[in-house]
């Protein structure tokens, strides 16, 4: 399936709705202070694997709706507690014509 950031991709499209899928993730007990300047790879690596679980679910929700692409694509993320964070991909589900 099609994911794109805009909404113009070259094609007609019927738009079908709005789908999302999040992924909240847990980081406890993980002492992760990184020298000023260094990348947190423990995180990077938990905020990426959380964003793919986040695209896999939105991409459910677009395929049960008869989806040929998921359009507008974008990505949020937030704390959901001082050891939790969420993250949620949404975008707009289109039928090609």
């Amino acid at each position: 399936m099609l994911l794109s950031t805009t909404e113009n991709i070259g094609r007609d499209y019927v738009v079908l709705g709005i789908v999302s899928g999040s992924m909240v993730h847990g980081v406890i007990g993980t002492g992760l202070n990184a020298p000023s300047g260094s990348e947190m790879l423990k995180p990077a690596g938990m905020i990426e694997s959380s964003r793919a679980a986040a695209s896999e679910r939105m991409l459910q929700k677009a395929a049960a709706l008869g989806a040929d692409a998921v359009v507008s694509v974008r990505y949020n993320s937030f704390a959901v507690t001082q050891t939790a964070y969420e993250v949620m991909a949404y975008g707009t589900a289109v039928k090609f014509r």
